[in-house]
């Protein structure tokens, strides 16, 4: 964190200076001051990673820097004295917002702990649609600077009582502040504001196409859907198709004239990294068939070209930060001449989010390395588990199920030491769990409440994958739910340090209804049983699929909160019971089955399925097992 203090340090340092220029520049209706106080300090700060890692003091420095910002635009370039000046904030150019931080204050505001996003916000669609142009974006900005999830919006309202050139920065805002803040997704109501809201913005863009810059802000926030709904289908196809996919450059995929030429775009392949634990094991089976490896520079490490064979099979594609070395790569993809690209991941990373939706192979497959539809039309397939999908509703792509979770685990890693606490058997149980800091809602969050009222002697150990300057503000969330004293918040850790921890837990408590896979994996390497809720979506039913293939105990897997609650509750006042799990987790067994090869040869059975059935396949979902009939499900 060095790095971060030092950032926020030089940072804040600038702004104390600035800010007095700035409130100067405001009185004076200095236009050319302010604009270049924006690219000249504003450009040089990172607001996220500052608001993460500052002290009280940075925070209160911060804040000011914030506050003042939000009297220039609402004071001024938004009031009736600000006259056009609101077309340079709000209407992009072909490059993407040019003052697109500024456009993002309610976030900033809110992390800095100001109370202005707390304002309701107005902003009538009935009244918007008798405005005239400049008096609709007038009053557009004054409201989107301090709106968040905090308050619901009727994003197809505003949008049809708004001008079509306004419609942008709606979108814009939307996606980069609407969905993002509040930061958590704890608050029940945040949950249900973000929720209506996606489903009102999936229903406007469904018919609604709007042209929009190229800026690589877009889509940060959008696959965070399949966190707040259980249905998030219609938004990412919304979002994929008419907002993504139109502000890219469509590549002509080359013709392939030497066979079948496989790819896989190597995004977070880092060895800890979840999407590289959970999908290396598919890559690893495709290649001998001479797979093609595509690694942003910025996932360049050392150890990821281990087994490759010759440097021909990695190609490296620049750092993928903004859209012209987006645009680089995915041309150098498509120049290859690909019959199969596989994406362990969409969604998590900037490559992944923008590549999907092009065109640069013959035919384009994905699967759970973010549990979640792609929403992209040039997707084809979604690889996923027979033990883990229920149907294919929740998917665009078509489903190619493999048998299990349908993917393997690379080994967990031993705890560095035995475990040091005794099992006990009164009920003075530590509790564990890895779910990051999205997957902590206000249900889970009640039903641990509910655990710990029963089990007065329990703590929780949580590592949300949170920096230590969010862990504060974190705890005092969950305070809300739980006493503090009863639960712990650890800052990001090594993976190792998590395992070490977790060896001296008694249970593992899995998220919902978003649940884990990694994590889970993490937990059951060292011993510890786990209990999971198996929830409707398929990211709430892999940590079920893979106790189910360990034959451990169906009761583990529970169907509601309440039987969470009493299977948790039963398991920490019965340390035998608890014993006798641990006796079925011989950690020789689990690495057999959920880390063997098997599954490698079911994918490439797949690989081959899909490349002879070709793009843009509709049905059932089949199931492929190697040495056998494909099988379509009814």
């Amino acid at each position: 964190m060095n790095a971060y203090h030092s950032l926020v340090s030089t940072g804040t340092d600038l702004i104390s200076s600035a800010l007095p220029v700035l409130k100067q520049a405001m009185v004076a209706r200095d236009l050319g001051a302010v604009d270049n106080l924006y690219y000249q300090v504003y450009g040089k700060l990172h607001p996220r990673r500052m608001l993460e890692a500052a002290t009280v003091a940075e925070l209160a420095i911060l804040r000011q820097w914030f506050e003042t910002w939000d009297d220039v635009l609402r004071g001024w370039l938004f009031g009736d004295a600000g006259g056009e000046l609101w077309r340079s904030l709000l209407i992009p150019e072909e490059t993407g917002f040019p003052f697109s931080l500024l456009g993002m204050n309610a976030w900033w505001l809110r992390e800095a702990k100001s109370p202005r996003p707390d304002e309701q916000p107005s902003l009538s669609p009935g009244a918007l649609a008798s405005l005239s142009l400049g008096e609709q974006a007038r009053a557009l900005g004054r409201a989107l600077m301090v709106w968040d999830s905090a308050h619901p919006v009727d994003y197809q309202a505003i949008a049809n009582a708004l001008s079509s050139e306004l419609r942008p920065f709606l979108a814009h805002w939307f996606l980069n502040v609407y969905l993002l803040s509040p930061f958590s997704l704890i608050e029940k109501e945040t949950l249900a504001n973000r929720e209506s809201g996606a489903q009102s913005f999936a229903e406007f863009h469904q018919r609604n196409q709007i042209r929009m810059p190229s800026d690589p802000l877009l889509g940060l926030s959008g696959y965070r859907s399949a966190y707040f709904t259980e249905t998030p289908m219609p938004f990412l196809r919304a979002l994929a198709t008419q907002i993504l996919a139109p502000a890219f450059p469509v590549f002509a995929r080359k013709a392939n004239s030497d066979g079948a030429r496989l790819g896989a775009l190597l995004t977070c392949w880092q060895p800890d990294h979840p999407i590289f634990r959970c999908t290396e094991p598919l890559i690893r089976a495709l290649r001998p068939k001479g797979l093609r490896g595509y690694l942003p520079s910025s996932t360049l490490d050392a150890n990821a070209h281990t087994g490759w064979g010759t440097p021909a099979s990695i190609a490296t594609i620049g750092n993928c930060n903004n859209m012209a070395e987006l645009a680089k790569a995915a041309e150098r993809i498509a120049s290859d001449g690909l019959e199969f690209l596989f994406f362990p991941e969409v969604g998590l990373s900037l490559p992944s989010r923008w590549l999907s939706t092009q065109r640069l192979a013959r035919v384009q497959a994905t699967t759970y390395g973010h549990p979640t539809t792609t929403g992209s039309s040039t997707m084809d397939y979604f690889v996923g588990g027979a033990g883990v999908e229920r149907h294919g509703r929740d998917h665009v792509e078509r489903l190619v199920l493999l048998p299990g979770v349908g993917f393997a685990s690379t080994v967990p890693p031993l705890a560095l030491r035995p475990r040091q606490r005794p099992h006990s058997v009164d009920g003075e149980v530590l509790l564990f769990n890895l779910s990051s800091f999205d997957k902590l809602n206000h249900s889970l969050l009640t039903a641990w409440s509910a655990i710990l009222d029963q089990l007065p002697k329990a703590q929780l150990m949580m590592l949300p994958g949170v920096a230590p300057g969010r862990v504060p503000s974190l705890t005092e969330e969950i305070a809300a739910y739980i006493p503090s004293r009863r639960f712990q918040i650890l800052p990001s850790l090594p993976r190792q340090s998590c395992v070490d921890l977790g060896n001296e837990a008694d249970l593992y408590l899995d998220s919902f209804p978003f649940g884990g896979f990694n994590t889970i994996m993490d937990a059951i390497g060292t011993g510890c049983p786990v209990v999971t809720l198996e929830a409707n979506i398929p990211a709430g039913r892999l940590g079920a699929a893979a106790l189910r293939m360990l034959g451990l105990p169906e009761f583990l897997i529970v169907q509601n909160v309440d039987d969470y609650v009493a299977v948790v509750k039963k398991l920490c006042l019965d340390a035998p019971l608890r014993l006798e799990i641990r006796a079925k987790i011989a950690r020789e067994h689990v690495t057999s089955v959920l880390c063997g090869n098997a599954v490698g040869e079911h994918f490439k059975a797949a690989v081959d399925w899909m490349l002879a059935e070709g793009p843009g396949s509709k049905g059932a979902p089949v199931v492929i097992r190697s040495g056998e009939k494909p099988r379509v499900l009814d």
